[in-house]
């Protein structure tokens, strides 16, 4: 699904939530209705599926919002950094590889040459968990669709010890 206007995403955003607390609510129900040795293995099990669903969910709203940003029609000259950086990775990476002067001058002059352009966000493989969504990578996610994280701060610590 192309996400083309802010209801759009806002609809994908409610989509993903709610499947995942419908969810999430089942596990919680059978681990309340559940007797002692089954109880412990139903929670265990939660816990997993807690930790699967922190991480898809994560993924997948940062998705939805490069996704949407990508098709407001902005020009490099418009973006954040962030979004600067993102649509210039592959170009940033060949940066880094190189040692040849000439590739360098030829991206230098993409960027300082590109403010009038309209950029194209590469939206699939930005996002990445790497399997273990923890405080540190989650910043990186936030960073890179350019949100402030310091009201999950005090959920660093949960997330790091306790559901990884």
């Amino acid at each position: 699904m192309k996400i083309r206007t802010i209801y759009e995403l806002q609809d994908a955003i409610d989509s993903e939530m709610a499947w995942r607390k419908h969810e999430l609510s089942a596990v919680r129900s059978n681990v309340s209705n559940a007797r002692k040795f089954a109880k412990d293995t139903a929670i265990r099990a939660g816990i997993a599926l807690l930790y699967a669903h922190w991480e898809g969910t994560i993924k997948n709203i940062a998705t939805y919002y490069l996704e949407y940003v990508s098709v407001l029609g902005l020009s490099y000259g418009q973006l954040k950094p962030n979004f600067l950086a993102v649509a210039l990775k592959y170009n940033l990476q060949s940066f880094e590889e190189s040692n040849k002067t000439t590739i360098h001058t030829t991206i230098v002059n993409k960027v300082i040459n590109s403010h009038d352009v309209k950029f194209k966000i590469p939206v699939e493989g930005i996002i990445k968990t790497n399997s273990n969504l923890n405080s540190e990578i989650f910043m990186e996610i936030m960073e890179t669709i350019g949100l402030e994280c310091k009201e999950y701060e005090s959920s660093y610590k949960l997330i790091d010890t306790v559901l990884l």
